[in-house]
């Protein structure tokens, strides 16, 4: 068991003492909405907004230049984090959903023309999905997509049909948030490549459970989230090539991207810079650049072992409970998102039965509503765990699992 080391990692988490001094259990079970805040990432932003709050790279007084210099930073630890070849690659967006809005607009006005075919998978995200299909009606692409089969594995036997001309683009995410399962990112990147084919990557669900090499993968752009990761809301990654960055045209305008303005024309800045128009999110910068600390402090290492604790837990649950609950998602490559359903009870009335005991689980269709309708229904029920999770949270989720079915009298 990894409890003695989760305890000490939980002392790093401010919102586990105050839950203790409330009246009913406190157990997240809810990390793939958002992660929970560690002490020093909340310092972090505090220091900036208490001790040198000021707007970045336009002043000349100390404020500024300490600002400019804890936002650039931060820039630095996520390249270094994600193995990107300078922090020239690096935008700080306002999340993955901004990412992938921002990067697709840029993408069809730089890169893509009329007639182009863009690959998703049927797994993907709402906002990777309902931003494409806007995408396509707007610039007159082509939309397919890869399917999955009933263990929420990538049915990959038509890739080498779908990918060739006149595709130009397979956007798809390294993992479901629904149901957990892990892509075959650095195959697909290569088949892309084989075919010409640029290649981006949604990391929200990927970037805090598993090491992020984009070299090694070789993708061409990525997007993640800071509050996925343990830093807060409000701000996001996205990465590209920097040789690919330069094709593409600014997507958002204002100061802070301007190297020179005329009355009928302009000239934006050179890099990453250009894309960052008005005042950014410093505090949620630097905060997210705390972060990345954290979990460097940690290590893969211990991560991992506690992942591998969560799945074991988990999956020792739902064994004991398979006449009743049904488990969605069986690759053998997968994280510790379990996605499930009791047939017999709706999954807003679990959720709320959870929350009356104490536990944060996830109710609906996860913003994935292909998969739901995929297994014929309209929500799920979702447990997501991270490096704060006890065995303890997970015997009390057994225990008022027993006690919900009972209740609604599935089980006598």
């Amino acid at each position: 068991m990894c409890d003695a080391l989760i305890k000490e990692i939980r002392q790093e988490f401010p919102i586990f003492e105050y839950q203790s001094s409330q009246k009913t259990p406190f157990i997240y079970f809810d990390h793939a909405a958002t992660a929970l805040k560690p002490r020093c990432v909340i310092e972090a932003m505090t220091d900036y907004y208490s001790k040198y709050t000021a707007n970045i790279h336009r002043g000349v007084h100390q404020g500024s230049y300490k600002a400019s210099s804890e936002y650039e930073n931060a820039r630095k630890k996520i390249a270094k984090f994600i193995n990107a070849k300078s922090d020239q690659e690096i935008i700080f967006t306002s999340g993955t959903t901004a990412s992938i809005n921002h990067f697709a607009r840029s993408l069809c006005q730089g890169i893509l023309h009329k007639g182009d075919r863009v690959i998703l998978s049927t797994m993907e995200h709402h906002s990777s999905l309902v931003c494409w299909q806007a995408m396509a009606q707007e610039y007159d692409l082509q939309l397919e997509f890869i399917d999955f089969d009933d263990n929420g594995e990538l049915d990959l036997s038509n890739l080498n049909t779908l990918l060739a001309s006149p595709t130009k683009l397979l956007s798809v995410l390294s993992v479901s948030n629904t149901l957990g399962t892990v892509n075959p990112i650095r195959d697909l990147a290569k088949k892309c490549h084989e075919k010409g084919v640029h290649i981006f990557v949604d990391m929200a669900q990927s970037v805090a459970h598993l090491p992020t090499d984009v070299q090694a993968d070789d993708i061409d752009f990525a997007a993640f989230s800071g509050h996925k990761i343990f830093g807060p809301t409000g701000i996001g990654v996205f990465w590209g090539k920097e040789e690919l960055i330069k094709k593409l045209p600014p997507f958002f305008y204002g100061g802070g991207m301007i190297r020179e303005v005329e009355l009928n024309t302009c000239a934006f800045l050179e890099g990453v810079h250009r894309f960052e128009a008005g005042t950014p999110p410093i505090a949620e910068a630097i905060g997210l650049g705390a972060a990345i600390d954290f979990v460097q402090n940690l290590g893969w290492d211990t991560m991992n072992k506690i992942t591998a604790q969560n799945m074991r837990l988990a999956d020792e649950i739902f064994s004991q409970y398979v006449d009743y609950v049904i488990l969605y998602g069986h690759s053998k490559h997968k994280i510790d998102i379990f996605s499930w359903s009791i047939p017999q009870i709706h999954a807003h009335d679990i959720g709320s039965f959870m929350a009356e005991m104490g536990i944060a689980i996830r109710s609906g269709h996860q913003c994935t509503q292909p998969i739901t309708r995929h297994f014929h229904l309209s929500s799920l029920s979702r447990i997501s765990s991270s490096v704060y999770n006890l065995s303890d949270d997970w015997q009390y989720f057994a225990q008022k699992l027993d006690e919900m079915l009972r209740f609604f009298r599935v089980k006598q």
